[in-house]
């Protein structure tokens, strides 16, 4: 399953499969950012993190379409990593569904205000960005280091 492809080559790839992708979640963030009501730290690390979870499972589609990375028997193994994406994506829905939620009328200034979270849900949201990369993670992991 080695496609024998050298670093470089494996970078480039990880460019395409995972670089470029982020870059648009991100500019679809920042874009979406202005519009969208006060949110509590928890709250839009939980949701962020959820944007890229979904981010490597679309990667990871593309990832074993291209058989220079995985080799012949792409079909079972792509199959088992994207159920293995979409465990850590129902992990950060069901995270999120605990969250004490804030009114949408509240102050904007509450958006990204760490003063006002506490340590745990400081803890809480980066613990919410880990299981979001652990997709993209994955997925690049398979890329960087194919076989």
């Amino acid at each position: 399953m080695h496609s024998g492809a050298s670093l470089p080559d494996n970078l480039t790839e990880l460019l395409a499969h995972i670089g470029i992708p982020f870059l648009a979640v991100v500019a679809i963030l920042i874009f979406r950012a202005p519009t969208r009501p006060a949110l509590a730290w928890r709250q839009n690390c939980n949701e962020i993190a959820l944007e890229f979870a979904i981010l490597g499972i679309g990667a990871t589609g593309g990832v074993f379409l291209n058989r220079r990375i995985v080799g012949g028997n792409s079909g079972v193994y792509g199959i088992l990593v994207v159920v293995l994406e979409m465990v850590f994506a129902a992990l950060i829905v069901n995270r999120g569904s605990h969250i004490e939620r804030i009114a949408p009328n509240a102050a904007p200034a509450a958006r990204w205000d760490l003063t006002k979270a506490d340590f745990l849900d400081t803890l809480q949201g980066l613990l919410d960005f880990f299981l979001g990369f652990l997709p993209i993670m994955v997925t690049g992991a398979i890329v960087l280091f194919p076989g």
